[in-house]
């Protein structure tokens, strides 16, 4: 079998990568289609969201290192540190989105301070959640 192209090794290491949170946004749309804009599932969703970019960034990490683009020698707290990070960026430009849906669409898509520091919250505990269980999830993957 031959080694695939590095464009076919990239498509697939993106496709990968983006299957977590792809999979919450299509739950996420179904709510708003279904449900109230704001309900008490929105806390799930960011929830769900942080822990869904964090499986994102650690996939796109691990694919890199594999091609020596990451150090061996990296730290897992510097690790664990830039996730977390890398999670709290994206949930900041999520929560910009929604409030330029809110400002040109006249949407209710936030529920003003007070949500937007739960939404942020509650990305940053998913992701902390995630970073534990997936190398748990990970090890018991290899000794099955």
């Amino acid at each position: 079998m031959s080694k695939p192209s590095p464009l076919a090794q990239t498509v697939n290491d993106t496709l990968t990568a983006l299957a977590a949170p792809v999979f919450v946004l299509v739950l996420h749309l179904m709510r708003v289609m279904f449900l109230t804009p704001y309900n008490e599932f929105d806390m799930l969703m960011h929830f769900m969201g942080g822990g869904a970019i964090l499986v994102m960034w650690l996939v796109l990490g691990i694919r890199l290192h594999r091609r020596g683009l990451i150090p061996n020698d990296l730290p897992p707290w510097l690790a664990a540190v830039t996730l977390i990070g890398l999670v709290g960026l994206v949930g900041i430009f999520w929560e910009f989105f929604e409030f330029s849906t809110d400002f040109v669409a006249q949407t209710q898509a936030q529920g003003g301070l007070a949500d937007t520091m739960a939404d942020l919250a509650f990305d940053l505990v998913g992701a902390m959640t995630a970073l534990l269980v997936v190398p748990w999830f990970g090890q018991r993957m290899r000794n099955s």
